[in-house]
């Protein structure tokens, strides 16, 4: 099998081909699994599975030379609107927080102005977001059997709902459309959500800005968030989502699939 360079540089620490620093004694950390150069294979079998070729442990179809090792994962993930600095930062760490599951998770900055599917706003931050994701695939093509997950919250989660039918009209897939406290009304207020995408919609029964979504291929998960005290409000049920351990573990598992 193919191996990985390795070299030293001027301080002692060891890269590997593709830049890797080396995290323990001859392991090197991919972020989405671990090589070890001395087994020439990876520990962990690829996110894509046989997608992937027919050696789900191989580094790089054994040509490192050619080819990159991908992680066969790529997720956007939408803020809220009327964010201040303080939860742009929250939203930004819970993105952080998915890396485990996909190494490629890019955070999506809007300006945060909309109300509902009716302001002009709405649409621009949709269609920003679809330009943006059409880019992204002339640039870095997603791969065979690559999943492209779609993550909103609130305001956020209308947003990706858009994008997902927008994207889906033009022939690309999405692998999973995800809402988290999102005041959908599909096919009144909102767009309908697409019918052949697996949908995870997190609410919660004290967060007035949530709704539950309805569909065969929807999964709603309710979860209960109180202030330390045990006491609930509406604001801490529409932002604790972010720091939820239940649903970034959920999230992260569905991602990964």
């Amino acid at each position: 099998m193919a191996q990985p360079f390795v070299a030293e540089n001027v301080m002692g620490e060891f890269h590997q081909f593709s830049g890797r620093e080396r995290d323990t004694d001859w392991l090197y950390y991919y972020r989405a699994r671990y090589y070890n150069p001395h087994l020439a294979r990876f520990l962990q079998p690829d996110p894509l599975g046989h997608a992937g070729g027919g050696n789900p442990y191989v580094y790089a179809a054994n040509n490192p030379l050619s080819f990159i090792d991908p992680s066969g994962l790529r997720t956007y993930t939408v803020h809220g609107c009327c964010q201040s600095t303080e939860s742009r930062e929250r939203w930004a760490t819970f993105s952080n927080e998915l890396i485990s599951s996909d190494p490629d998770v890019r955070v999506v900055n809007w300006s945060g102005k909309i109300f509902f599917d009716v302001v002009p706003s709405t649409k621009a931050a949709s269609d920003a977001l679809v330009d943006q994701i059409i880019r992204d695939l002339q640039s870095q093509p997603l791969t065979p059997g690559e999943r492209l997950s779609l993550v909103g919250h609130s305001a956020g989660g209308i947003i990706v709902n858009n994008v997902a039918n927008a994207i889906r009209a033009r022939g690309i897939p999405v692998g999973n459309l995800i809402m988290i406290g999102t005041p959908l009304f599909p096919g009144s207020l909102n767009a309908a959500m697409p019918s052949d995408v697996p949908i995870t919609n997190f609410d919660d029964k004290y967060d007035v800005l949530s709704t539950s979504k309805h569909g065969p291929n929807v999964t709603n998960i309710t979860v209960v968030q109180p202030h330390a005290d045990g006491t609930f409000d509406a604001a801490i049920s529409h932002t604790g989502y972010m720091t939820n351990p239940i649903v970034i573990n959920t999230i992260r598992n569905v991602i990964a699939k």
